[in-house]
């Protein structure tokens, strides 16, 4: 299998996306922006069940080259979570962890571990949702959580960007 090297050469089969209801209301807009990809995502998810999918698949080689993981909105994501992820998906895939926007008390907590592991693991890059919508707030539903159609192609976008910038980069070897 030949190494990504372009941005061009990325493909929605090579990413498989776990993530909450953030991720279902783009699905549709993530699905476009990466035709193939994989989307496993469920309303009020947490972290841990997420963590057991990619565990789960990693362990029958089913993972993809990229794991897209997207979940803190409904909860902590713990730095030992966060190393239990980084081993399930090993040094040969590239990690995309999507950080979080909504004002409850574990956001800035949750955000740090993943901005934490993306600085730490060649491996790993974060897509940042956080500074995306911060100023654009009026894409969200009333909840101030959830992208209204116009925030789930934003969020699309971000998502297939970093997604592009890992496998260009060459994150995850050959």
């Amino acid at each position: 299998v030949a190494a990504a090297t372009t941005p061009a050469r990325v493909t929605g089969s090579d990413v498989f996306a776990v993530g909450d209801s953030v991720m279902l209301a783009s699905a549709v807009e993530l699905a476009a922006a990466l035709p193939g990809i994989s989307i496993n995502a469920q309303v009020s998810r947490q972290a841990s069940a997420g963590l057991s999918i990619v565990q789960h698949l990693a362990a029958a080689r089913k993972l993809r080259p990229v794991v897209l993981f997207a979940l803190g909105t409904n909860g902590a994501f713990t730095s030992r979570q966060m190393r239990q992820l980084i081993r399930a998906v090993g040094v040969y895939r590239d990690l995309v962890l999507v950080n979080t926007y909504e004002a409850r008390p574990w956001e800035a907590g949750v955000n740090q571990v993943i901005a934490a592991a993306a600085r730490r693991y060649p491996n790993v890059v974060m897509a940042n949702w956080f500074a995306t919508i911060q100023h654009r707030t009026s894409l969200l539903w009333p909840d101030e959580v959830h992208p209204q159609p116009s925030g789930a192609r934003l969020y699309a976008r971000m998502v297939a960007a970093a997604v592009r910038a890992a496998r260009s980069e060459g994150a995850a070897g050959p």
